[in-house]
């Protein structure tokens, strides 16, 4: 059984009043064989993370359509790959994969020097992870347009293509497909207007294990989601919460006010965010 617990080899929670032992996660974990585990649950001041790929839907369409999908799978493992290597770095913990997004959180266990992370050091953290996992990503997106501008014209698949048309199919339509092939690549490199986008809050948040998942739900876990679905384009967003546990760490931040016409989705309370330049 796989578990996304990153710290229990890396020394473990602390038990600050509320917080988890090694061993009773562990205990929990081996005993949770596809079973519903609905542990006590634990209220931790931690900072939450999410990351989606905007726009990259349509070049996995793309690129499916064409019969070139090993591309995306090889781009989202190395993707994949980085980010937990960059969060566990700064020591957070990888929640979960959804899609080609990532939820994480920071804080409340072990990371250094043997004490128990404070919530402005998760919060340090998590924007530390954000910064260079947005300038790793911009790296791999270039490696991806190198490779792929690199490779020979498409008109090269059309052949094979038309060799593993069914039997039958009708010419007009084996046109129509060569045409968008054509059209594909004469346009390759606008099929990489895709970008990184975060979103980052900072507050208490239940954790606990469900099925082999060590997971943190609740009110703050929707906002920093929400946050970065409201996210443009490789912006790292946060909510006030979190700038005021990093504003003296002399980040580069500008201020967004909220439009009310266009409000953060299920919270048209948050008047403003902020952008961590």
């Amino acid at each position: 059984m796989s578990h996304n617990i990153d710290v229990l080899n890396q020394g473990g929670f602390l038990g600050s009043e509320k917080l988890f032992f090694q061993t009773s996660v562990q205990n929990l974990a081996q005993n949770s064989d596809n079973q519903l585990i609905l542990t006590e649950t634990y209220k931790l001041p931690i900072t939450i993370v999410f990351w989606d790929i905007s726009g990259f839907s349509r070049l996995a369409r793309t690129l499916y359509e064409i019969d070139q999908e090993q591309i995306v799978l090889e781009f989202l493992e190395k993707y994949y790959n980085i980010a937990r290597q960059i969060i566990t770095k700064n020591y957070g913990v990888w929640d979960k994969a959804i899609g080609d997004g990532i939820m994480s959180w920071f804080g409340s266990f072990d990371n250094r020097h043997g004490k128990v992370e404070s919530a402005d050091e998760g919060a340090l953290d998590a924007i530390n992870a954000a910064i260079e996992l947005r300038n790793s990503f911009k790296s791999t997106k270039e490696e991806l347009k190198n490779e792929w501008l690199g490779r020979p014209s498409l008109q090269e698949n059309q052949s094979r293509i038309r060799v593993k048309k069914r039997i039958g199919v009708e010419i007009s339509q084996s046109i129509r497909e060569n045409n968008r092939i054509n059209k594909l690549a004469q346009n390759k490199a606008s099929l990489f207007d895709f970008d990184l986008k975060c979103g980052i809050n900072t507050g208490p948040a239940r954790v606990c294990l469900i099925y082999n998942q060590l997971t943190a739900v609740g009110n703050n876990v929707n906002i920093a989601n929400r946050l970065q679905e409201f996210a443009k384009k490789d912006q790292i967003v946060i909510s006030c919460s979190t700038e005021r546990k990093i504003r003296d760490k002399h980040f580069m931040l500008r201020k967004i006010d909220i439009d009310s016409k266009n409000p953060i989705k299920s919270f048209e309370d948050i008047l403003c965010c902020y952008e961590i330049i």
